[in-house]
């Protein structure tokens, strides 16, 4: 890795070789993402650096999902478990375990007494993103069960 700006030095965003993945970013990469910040290289805690060699405090922290920091060790571990198991299946085809237990923990925490039901949507971010308004409202209707 160059050696880049530490936290609080001036550096210039986005460094050369910044500049040159926007240029090759504008030729493949829809806009409807805006325009990058900087190109991460890794990120460890709340520290990221750029591909640059700058080093940035992560304020953003992935929107909220890495609250315990980037690369956190026992999240790695976790991580490393589970693919060792299966990476990835469709719920409503194919139902896990761990999906049921963490339903049941929130039902079990959730206040009120009444009968409590849990779904995850992995996608739902996205589809929000990519749709038009009235699927956007069409979509949870139609797989509510209502």
């Amino acid at each position: 890795m160059n050696k880049g700006a530490k936290v609080g030095e001036k550096r210039v965003v986005p460094g050369p070789k910044g500049e040159e993945l926007v240029r090759r970013r504008e030729k493949c990469v829809g806009r409807a993402l805006g325009s990058p910040i900087l190109f991460v290289s890794k990120a460890k805690g709340a520290r990221m650096w750029d591909i640059d060699g700058n080093e940035y405090i992560d304020w953003v922290g992935g929107i909220c999902c890495e609250n315990v920091g980037h690369c956190d060790d026992r999240v790695v571990t976790a991580v490393k478990e589970q693919v060792e198991k299966f990476n990835h299946v469709f719920a409503p085809w194919h139902m896990y375990e761990s999906y049921v237990e963490l339903a049941e923990k929130l039902v079990e925490i959730t206040p009120g007494d009444f009968e409590k039901r849990v779904l995850f949507f992995k996608f739902l971010y996205l589809f929000f993103y990519c749709c038009e308004g009235s699927k956007k409202i069409h979509w949870p209707i139609q797989h509510s069960g209502i």
